[in-house]
């Protein structure tokens, strides 16, 4: 008896061990089994088929036992099974009916599935939109602002907007081959920025056929054409936040503030405790909070105009936008929007790619400061410089206003729109309020004005810079006799002009009058700076201003957010 119970505890433990190997070698980790792909790819999961029929190559994937379905007789698959990947023939038959007809073919392994849509038309005529309505958003990236919509004929047609007065949307159709088979067409709709929040916008258009016989109807066909409303702000701290992060996307910064931190924390943003009134639609409270007074859009890539969200930041007192990619290409007409900005002290553009001013600036009546070294501005803003001056206008700065470099002679250059060129007007030698004023490194000719009659020119005049331009001729008295010459670096920022240049006359560029020395002391200096007499060889570099502007190493003055670029006191 106890060598029988012996032999059975033998055995069941045997039989635990056998149990517990095959457990061992039947467990494997789940996350080791890699599921298998069974089917056709998205592009071969549809096919529009012509009515005489075509062939056509279907890619299946599959790593185990597949067949294949048809829901119609005219349209077969082969092979009709099979048990891994392999390319498909799909043939449609010839269709003699007058409409459109549609196949569905399956594809099944075990529980999988995986379908193809087969359409084919008839020999009717047709006009055939791939979707009745699209929606867009209320801003996408400017280079995609656009949809495309699948449009598939056998006859002429025009597309005509129900309402002739929207601008919004526009519509470009390609020259059309018609015959008798139905061919397809993409139809492309440019659409602008939506700025309003209070409801989405819609446009409808109509497909109609142009080439229908007489008594005929002519085929029709609708499409709606739809915008989301754009995210509403209202001026405020959150407000702000919003607006600063849609321009910054908007022109594609390259660097991108992080809106999960308070805007305290954000680069190149100012903020400070404003009182203000508070209105969303009727409701309206006076307020005090942090909101952005100031901020620098630095190193960007747009070809367009600040984004309208601009008008958004509502307390802003100082505005920069540095660097733009490539801005010497571009021709951008600035907008209406920045102003807005009534609170405005100090606006700059530098290197944006500007070539023209709204004329509505004039409206910006805090304005002290305008800063736009680097813009291919064509036409000097003599107007919007007067009015401005007439308000607040203290500092004004249009360097480097070139779009070509064209060497030293201007009498051999065959290029137009170059940047700021011709005389300087004598109107800008008539302001009153401005102080500094910077002209370096255009293509401005001629003599400077001698403002003859006029018994003390600019008298407030601190800074002013005409280097390397074009100028000839004598220097008038009214500088060389002016209070402030020896403290704006005459020889290094006013005489000193294009070297060994020529105008577009040909004429020898430089000054035929340029004194030796200047002993009139500057009145803005420290006495001790004042003891020895300014020469062309002896002029301390600490007087120079300069903006150092290098694009192609994306090398930007920065300027201060509290403003006063040029030290001005009021």
């Amino acid at each position: 008896m106890k060598s029988i119970r012996y032999k059975n505890r033998n055995i069941q433990v045997f039989l635990l061990i056998c149990l517990g190997i095959v457990a061992l070698f039947s467990c494997k980790d789940d996350d080791d089994v890699q599921p298998s792909f069974f089917g056709v790819s998205e592009e071969e999961s549809e096919f529009v088929v012509p009515d005489c029929g075509d062939t056509y190559a279907v890619n299946l994937s599959a790593d185990q036992d597949w067949y294949v379905e048809s829901n119609a007789e005219w349209c077969m698959v082969s092979p009709a099974n099979g048990n891994a990947s392999t390319v498909c023939e799909l043939r449609v038959d010839t269709s003699y009916l007058y409409k459109e007809r549609e196949a569905v073919i399956t594809f099944r392994s075990g529980s999988k599935a995986s379908q193809v849509k087969v359409f084919q038309y008839g020999y009717e005529k047709i006009i055939k939109l791939d979707k009745e309505a699209v929606e867009v958003e209320d801003f996408v990236d400017y280079e995609k602002m656009f949809t495309e919509l699948n449009v598939t004929s056998n006859v002429k047609y025009e597309v005509i907007p129900v309402d002739a007065t929207q601008k919004w949307v526009r519509v470009s159709v390609p020259e059309k081959k018609v015959g008798s088979v139905p061919r397809p067409d993409k139809i492309r709709f440019d659409f602008d920025i939506y700025t309003q929040s209070d409801a989405d916008r819609v446009a409808k258009f109509t497909f109609r056929q142009t080439d229908a016989k007489e008594g005929e109807t002519p085929i029709e066909k609708t499409f709606i054409f739809r915008q989301k409303k754009s995210e509403r702000i209202v001026p405020s701290r959150r407000g702000d936040s919003l607006a600063l992060l849609a321009i910054s996307r908007m022109m594609k910064c390259y660097t991108q503030w992080d809106g999960s931190q308070p805007m305290i924390y954000w680069n190149n943003v100012k903020t400070e405790e404003v009182d203000y009134k508070y209105v969303d639609g009727d409701f309206v409270r006076d307020t005090t909070e942090l909101r952005v007074v100031g901020v620098n859009f630095y190193i960007f890539n747009t070809d367009n105009s600040i984004p309208f969200q601009i008008r958004y930041l509502n307390q802003l007192k100082t505005l920069v936008f540095t660097g733009n990619e490539n801005s010497y290409r571009k021709s951008i007409k600035l907008e209406d929007d920045v102003t807005y900005l009534d609170s405005l002290e100090s606006l700059a553009f530098i290197g944006y790619g500007i070539n023209s001013l709204p004329a509505r600036m004039t409206n910006l009546k805090k304005l002290k400061e305008l800063e736009m070294t680097g813009n291919p501005l064509q036409e000097f803003p003599m107007d919007i410089i007067e009015a401005l001056d007439k308000d607040s206008l203290l500092y004004v700065s249009l360097g480097n206003c070139r779009r070509y470099e064209v060497g030293s002679n201007l009498f051999t250059n065959k290029k137009d729109s170059i940047g700021l060129r011709g005389e300087l007007p004598e109107r800008l030698f008539q302001l009153k309020r401005v102080a500094y004023l910077r002209l370096s490194y255009n293509y401005f000719e001629g003599s400077i004005p001698a403002m003859e009659g006029v018994a003390d020119v600019m008298p407030q005049l601190r800074a002013l810079t005409l280097n390397l331009n074009y100028l000839s001729g004598m220097i008038p008295e009214w500088i060389l006799k002016h209070k402030r010459l020896k403290c704006w670096d005459p020889y290094t920022m006013v005489f000193n002009q294009t070297y060994n240049g020529r105008d577009s006359k040909n004429r020898r560029v430089g000054f035929d009058n340029e004194p030796d020395f200047i002993e009139t002391p500057c009145p803005d200096w420290e006495e001790n700076t004042n003891n020895t007499a300014l020469t062309p060889s002896s002029f301390d570099s600490t007087f120079r201003w300069f903006h150092y502007y290098d694009a192609s190493k994306k090398q930007y003055p920065k300027l201060s957010l509290d403003g006063n670029w040029g030290e001005i006191d009021d």
